[in-house]
């Protein structure tokens, strides 16, 4: 008969519930973990980006969570981009501060001075915190720059 040491007694019963399948994590064809049940998509629509002068410029698009709900404890990233480049724009807003649906407004000071010319486009993105990294989570709404 072999004597069990606390080590060979640790390391064989780490042994059987392997091999008896005792896992964490269910393997049940077609289930997915919880945080796939999570995921959210939200819907931009109806932009509105004025410029309130020749370095700045105003803009709001409506949202709704078209599926899943505003997550607590996530961030969510209202990003602008403009072209010809005049750079991009952030809005990070709380998941505890979003709504399924509502609007986001926001004003932008530019580097240098609007061309005649400017298109926007616009994105949500959803992060751990206001600094990401973050996902995307919208369509792109895209338009013309109104004076």
């Amino acid at each position: 008969m072999v004597a069990l040491t606390p080590l060979l007694a640790v390391v064989l019963a780490g042994v059987a519930a392997a091999g008896f399948g005792c896992k964490g994590k269910s393997s049940t064809p077609g289930t997915q973990p919880a945080e796939a049940a999570e995921e959210v998509s939200i819907e931009l629509s109806d932009p509105k980006v004025t410029l309130t002068d020749p370095q700045s410029c105003r803009y709001e698009v409506r949202y709704r969570f078209a599926k899943g709900q505003p997550k607590p404890d996530a961030w969510y990233d209202c990003h602008i981009e403009f072209e010809p480049s005049q750079g991009v724009g952030r809005l990070p807003v709380s998941g505890k501060e979003m709504k399924t649906q509502g609007s986001l407004t926001n004003q932008i000071r530019f580097f240098k001075l609007a061309p005649p010319e400017l298109s926007f486009a616009i994105v949500i993105r959803e992060g751990p915190s206001n600094d990401g990294p973050f996902h995307l989570v919208s369509n792109k709404v895209t338009g013309k720059v109104q004076r």
